[in-house]
């Protein structure tokens, strides 16, 4: 579980990238992969349980989810430096707005490696990660 951990936070842009980063600060790597572990294990579950397909909730997940403490944490600072503060929602990218279905899955189980139509026999392009077939 925790070699599914390691890779999942080394993902980019997903959730659980952004969950393990956010706790190595404070726990440690080890006891991050443990917690990330446990959120894939979790994960599966519920997915098993209902029959519903993963979605990702991004890597800026935890950070809409805490905007608000966010918002007036930084407030609170400027004001103790003197400063006034007008604060003004600007409009969401057309980016944000969507939300994107995860597809990293295929590239932790396969290594990196991307189904392609090179000459490979077993269907993969080779980035450097998988050692050439000898011919």
């Amino acid at each position: 579980m925790t070699q599914c951990a390691w890779a999942a936070s080394k993902t980019k842009n997903t959730y659980l990238s952004a969950k393990y980063y956010s706790l190595v600060g404070r726990r440690g790597k080890k006891r991050a992969l443990i917690a990330v572990g446990h959120k894939i294990l979790i994960m599966v579950y519920y997915i098993l349980k209902t029959g519903m397909p993963y979605k990702e909730l991004g890597k800026d997940y935890l950070s809409r989810r805490r905007e608000d403490k966010i918002v007036k944490g930084h407030i609170k600072r400027l004001k103790d430096l003197g400063y006034e503060v007008e604060i003004k929602k600007a409009a969401l990218s057309s980016r944000k707005r969507n939300n994107q279905w995860f597809t990293g899955w295929r590239s932790i189980i396969t290594g990196g490696c991307d189904p392609g139509n090179e000459t490979d026999p077993a269907g993969f392009k080779n980035n450097g990660m998988l050692p050439r077939a000898r011919r």
